[in-house]
């Protein structure tokens, strides 16, 4: 995808587009392309849910489980040359050691202390995370930012292809079409040459429709020239003659009624088909795919998507300040999971990634970092104190964020900050003053939501006290 965001008070530009790639050994030369969404290689047999039987661990049953396979949300990129990325845990702690290895290949590497690495890809399709006590995860790689949390539960991903091409045939006049459609009607050009209007009459009818031409309803809107349509834009056609046709459209309906509906079609002239279990898009233009080559980049349409743009900060983790875009009724786009290059305010901010199978109400998309809002996170002095009592350390801690609107528009933001959370009935959190955020007391989580106006700054500060005994030692 290309997804560009000229202003935040207008609508996200959102082009979707396929990368097609073919290594049949076999040059396809000015094909006709049916781009699906229907994977060829998924097991379709729908899965057999067997008794659960409980015993002690033995080789056997521990070797005949049934493991749930997840639905597959990634899709192989051939663009990707170089994939980078964060590893955490369960918990969301950094893993570092991590084994990341291109499937197929010698090529791999390590994460660092921190959980992230980077590496180049040479000749593979799937990456390889492999860590001691966690399962081995494989996952095409299908994005220049590919993060992973590591669990216990097994994770299987499988590729969604593009498949099918077919060669154009010659399409059928709309006229042909009119001619055979039901008895009776003669179809002719209006001054008897080639390509000129077309006119037609149902044999048979009154005197009082003499002169007139049939009525023609596509989409449920009256045309009046059908030599504007295309008949491969063309799904159904019916005419209709009966008595009651008057009755529904009047005189102009006196010499019969010819209803179409067509294709649903893109901006891009492609054809869309939904079956029982997929999209087909069939490509207008012809194209040319050459075997053992980089991929062919194709567009299928162009969508202008009304977005409600928000700005989100959490300066605990990263004192930059991202823009994000909250899609609803995505559904109706015909959206897959796949990368999308971002463009914000006309210049090029990088890259992220769809998912709308991992999306519900609302699709929420990273437009990157505006440097025009600016937050700082400060941790005030006046809280910063330590003190013993007993046996017990007391640490006060405050902090103030200030976060400031430098573009020449108003913003919505986000921001978000956290209080400790105790896991030990002897470690004490107290005092806490949220600052009139939301405060998520089981979590600690403290969520602020600001509109600030052009050059507006505004401060939030919150506070607590930690009490723990004082031969003890905790981490902040």
């Amino acid at each position: 995808y290309d997804l560009n965001a000229k202003k935040i008070n207008e609508p996200l530009n959102l082009s979707y587009k396929a990368h097609v790639y073919q290594n049949t050994g076999v040059e396809w030369n000015d094909v006709k392309l049916v781009l699906s969404t229907s994977d060829p290689n998924i097991n379709n047999h729908k899965p057999e849910v067997l008794p659960k039987y409980l015993n002690f661990t033995s080789r056997y049953n521990s070797q005949n489980r049934q493991e749930a396979t997840k639905r597959y949300d990634y899709i192989y990129n051939p663009t990707v040359k170089t994939v980078s990325g964060t590893i955490l845990d369960e918990s969301g702690s950094p893993l570092p050691g991590v084994n990341i290895t291109v499937k197929g290949t010698p090529h791999g590497t390590q994460t660092d202390f921190d959980g992230n690495y980077s590496l180049e890809i040479s000749g593979g399709k799937e990456l390889v995370f492999s860590y001691l006590g966690y399962n081995t995860e494989t996952i095409p790689i299908n994005s220049s930012v590919m993060n992973l949390k590591m669990d216990e539960n097994l994770v299987s991903l499988e590729e969604v292809v593009v498949t099918g091409y077919g060669m154009a045939n010659k399409s059928e006049t709309i006229d042909s079409m009119l001619q055979g459609s039901a008895s009776g009607v003669h179809v002719s050009g209006a001054n008897g040459k080639p390509g000129s209007a077309m006119y037609a009459k149902v044999r048979g009818v009154g005197s009082i429709s003499q002169g007139k031409n049939l009525l023609y309803i596509i989409d449920g809107e009256v045309v009046r020239d059908m030599s504007l349509i295309s008949p491969d834009d063309i799904a159904t056609m019916e005419v209709l003659k009966d008595a009651d046709v008057t009755s529904l459209y009047g005189s102009r309906a006196s010499n019969g009624v010819v209803v179409i509906t067509t294709k649903n079609t893109t901006s891009t002239g492609a054809v869309i088909e939904e079956g029982i279990t997929n999209l087909r898009f069939e490509i207008k233009d012809p194209y040319t795919i050459k075997t053992e080559e980089d991929v062919t980049v194709i567009e299928i349409e162009t969508y202008e998507v009304p977005a409600d743009y928000v700005y989100f900060a959490a300066p605990v983790l990263n004192e930059n300040v991202f823009l994000t875009a909250k899609v609803t009724h995505w559904e109706q786009y015909n959206l897959l999971p796949g990368e999308a290059n971002v463009y914000f305010e006309g210049s090029y901010s990088g890259k992220t990634m769809l998912n709308p199978y991992a999306t519900k109400d609302t699709l929420t998309v990273s437009l990157g970092v505006d440097p025009n809002v600016v937050v700082k996170r400060n941790e005030l002095k006046d809280f910063k104190s330590k003190q013993f009592i007993g046996g017990n350390r007391i640490l006060d801690k405050g902090y103030e964020i200030e976060i400031r609107n430098n573009k020449k528009t108003n913003i919505n933001i986000v921001l978000m900050d956290r209080i400790p959370v105790s896991q030990n009935k002897e470690i004490k959190v107290e005092d806490v003053e949220t600052g009139n955020s939301e405060y998520d007391t089981e979590k600690g989580l403290l969520t602020w939501k600001l509109n600030l106006s052009p050059s507006e700054s505004q401060k939030r500060k919150f506070s607590y006290q930690l009490r723990f005994p004082k031969y003890k030692s905790i981490s902040l």
